[in-house]
């Protein structure tokens, strides 16, 4: 069992007590927790500074690495759930799952437009030039908030939506972190 009721505190708290510590290596780089905490406070104040409010689902269509850490780890810090799409996914695929998640935002490593109404299309250089000092952090956030959707093709083979909350996805980690696990 968590001590924490969201991914949030869970982060803020690790990323504070491991500032210098490596929170991850990707393709022969490395992000200290210190410098990915700053990188995710800039994200999440951009989210909040373009209208995200708790409960948002945020589409994220970005290649693996530090830049996608970063930005997940913004999405949940401003109250947001995120959203995973393939950058292999085809093109239709991809907007099925923007539209059926009823994403608010999308992001991707490049400028392109969403065509589906209402989605902001951002990149991640845009939400990097937030400022951390304007993050507002997120008081509420109960454990049954969303923390990421995940879609599935299913046996029709139309994307399905399955939404994690942060309080499962807590006590997951702490299963997993248990010497019985």
């Amino acid at each position: 069992r968590s001590i924490y009721h969201n991914l949030k505190d869970a982060w803020s708290d690790v990323a504070t007590i491991h500032t210098k510590c490596a929170a991850a290596r990707f393709d022969g780089s490395e992000i200290q927790y210190g410098e990915l905490h700053q990188q995710a406070t800039s994200i999440a104040a951009s989210l909040q500074r373009r209208g995200l409010v708790v409960g948002d689902r945020v589409a994220v269509k970005l290649n693996r690495g530090l830049d996608l850490l970063a930005v997940m780890t913004g999405v949940v810090l401003a109250g947001g759930c995120y959203v995973p799409i393939d950058t292999l996914q085809p093109e239709a695929r991809a907007e099925a799952i923007v539209y059926d998640s009823e994403a608010t935002f999308i992001v991707t490593d490049k400028a392109e437009t969403c065509q589906i109404q209402g989605v902001q299309s951002l990149t991640v250089d845009m939400l990097k030039s937030g400022n951390p000092a304007t993050y507002v952090s997120v008081l509420e956030l109960p454990p049954s908030a969303a923390a990421y959707m995940i879609f599935t093709s299913g046996s029709t083979g139309r994307p399905k939506g399955v939404t994690v909350s942060h309080g499962n996805l807590l006590a997951l980690l702490a299963a997993c972190k248990s010497p019985s696990a």
